[in-house]
């Protein structure tokens, strides 16, 4: 079980690692090989929304076979002491460094941050990751009562609803991938990368991998037999973004996307069934995956605000910032996101299940 752990904490941290890559700033002098790294970098979000189907789904499945019910308002509750308190205390910074600076808080940006709504409405964020944030808690406040719905038959639905969707989601986003106007890149990102009904396949399959996990022994027997298959499968699906911008291929924000969870999901089902041997490089990254929303959180802040006023050389720059953002993020995790979990357990009690590292991975 404790590799178990350590395999979901090592997933996290490469997912973490490969966004840092994707938003770092990088000369064109640099190593071909991180260039190759930062240009597929947003992978790394389809990795976080497969994670987070199969983990947070996999609370409700395991809260389901303990008490026969799955309780919404509880699982939301634990889910806003998880999400709210380290975003809050992002946007509190955000407002008091604009207003010290005299920088204005433009009103639609301000209700989309707080709304969650930053990933339809155009510039709707004050900080641009922060869609990701939104397609995620869009996900929280559907998926307790979809699975509640599917209960009565132990959610042998979900693999037709999952696979149903990811049809349907490719289909919409290769018909919005065909509008003339969608060759700006910006406009393509918010066409057909970034709305939350246009990414929920990503989640779904998640749920469905989770589903299978808890519910279909033999589907864990199988990926432990052939996980290297699997984990080298994935790496090939997730591998297009790698080779190509983009948002300088069309198709890539349609039926790349689907390749993406494909490739995720294959590599969630080989580690997490599989498990990781526990060494010093896993160990570390471990302990970064463990904080990752914080470091999510903080990095472009980092970048945009910290990093400009040290006034550093340009090729101390990067290595600066994924120091910052790595070691900001877990301090911040440390200060703000356990403390408040910690809270939540003390005001809740602690997530039913059986204390299995797997579940106590989901949790955090």
């Amino acid at each position: 079980m404790p590799n178990r752990l350590l395999s979901l904490d090592v997933l996290r941290a490469v997912a973490v690692l490969l966004v840092l890559f994707r938003h770092a700033r990088w000369s064109d002098d640099t190593n071909i090989a991180l260039r190759v790294i930062a240009r597929g970098g947003g992978v790394g979000v389809d990795l976080f929304f497969v994670l987070s189907g199969f983990l947070v789904s996999g609370l409700l499945f395991r809260e389901f076979n303990e008490t026969g019910k799955i309780k919404a308002g509880r699982f939301l509750l634990r889910r806003g002491f998880k999400i709210y308190p380290a975003f809050w205390c992002l946007l509190a910074v955000t407002v008091v460094c604009r207003l010290i600076v005299g920088e204005s808080l433009p009103a639609r940006a301000t209700f989309g941050e707080l709304f969650f709504l930053q990933n339809y409405l155009p510039n709707g964020y004050w900080w641009h990751p922060n869609w990701s944030l939104a397609v995620e808690e869009h996900f929280y406040l559907v998926i307790p009562f979809l699975l509640i719905g599917l209960s009565g038959d132990r959610f042998a639905a979900v693999p037709r609803i999952a696979a149903a969707a990811m049809v349907a989601v490719l289909a919409a986003r290769w018909f919005h991938s065909l509008a003339p106007a969608l060759a700006d890149p910006e406009l393509q990102w918010r066409r057909c990368y970034a709305p939350t009904h246009l990414r929920f396949d990503s989640l779904l399959f998640g749920v469905m991998l989770s589903y299978f996990y808890h519910y279909r022994p033999q589907f864990s027997a199988a990926c432990r037999r052939h996980w290297l298959t699997l984990l080298v499968a994935g790496a090939a699906l997730l591998s297009p973004p790698f080779i190509y911008e983009q948002f300088e291929r069309r198709w890539l924000c349609s039926l790349g996307l689907t390749l993406g969870t494909l490739g995720a999901g294959a590599i969630v089902s080989s580690l997490v069934c599989r498990g990781i041997t526990a060494n010093g490089c896993t160990k570390s990254l471990a302990l970064v995956g463990r904080h990752s929303y914080s470091i999510y959180l903080w990095h472009t802040i980092i970048q945009a605000w910290f990093l400009p006023l040290l006034g550093l050389p340009e090729w101390l720059e990067t290595p600066a910032f994924f120091a910052a953002s790595l070691g900001l993020g877990i301090q911040l995790s440390r200060w703000i996101e356990i403390p408040a979990l910690q809270l939540r357990d003390r005001l809740m009690g602690a997530n039913l299940a059986s204390g299995t590292a797997m579940q106590t991975s989901c949790a955090s």
